[in-house]
């Protein structure tokens, strides 16, 4: 790939970062498709811009959130917060207890760098008990 379209793409990329250009910039020709597999993958990259919130109460019985009608949730990233009175444990995409819970008032975020990359999240709390959690969603 020569100098001049690498630069191209890095100052697309620059733009779309810092909010300066939308993913809806004019076509790249097609004889590039190398600047195109790099516009593809900076789409891929750039969340929808929907900002969420939802709220759960979790028991000892494992929940999974998951949209049917969207074939997931179709999350880019999400902070998830601990509203207690207990620990919670959670994965993401596929359940695998958790080493270790998140605490009672603690907020962890998870961005898995992708749009919609989130697809399902398992929440658990240990026997007998039970945490309210909040969740801050970027889609």
């Amino acid at each position: 790939m020569s100098d001049e379209i690498m630069e191209h793409a890095k100052q697309i990329a620059a733009n779309i970062i810092a909010g300066q250009q939308t993913i809806s910039a004019p076509p790249v020709p097609p004889d590039n498709e190398v600047l195109n597999q790099i516009l593809t993958e900076i789409q891929n990259q750039v969340p929808e811009g929907k900002v969420l919130n939802r709220e759960e109460h979790i028991t000892d019985a494992i929940t999974m959130l998951y949209d049917e009608e969207t074939d997931g949730l179709n999350w880019t990233s999400f902070d998830l917060s601990n509203n207690g009175p207990n620990d919670v444990f959670f994965s993401v995409n596929d359940w695998e207890w958790a080493e270790a819970p998140l605490p009672v008032g603690q907020t962890i975020n998870i961005d898995l760098k992708k749009r919609a990359a989130i697809k399902r999240v398992y929440l658990k709390c240990d026997s007998g008990e039970t945490a309210d959690v909040g969740f801050i969603i970027m889609k």
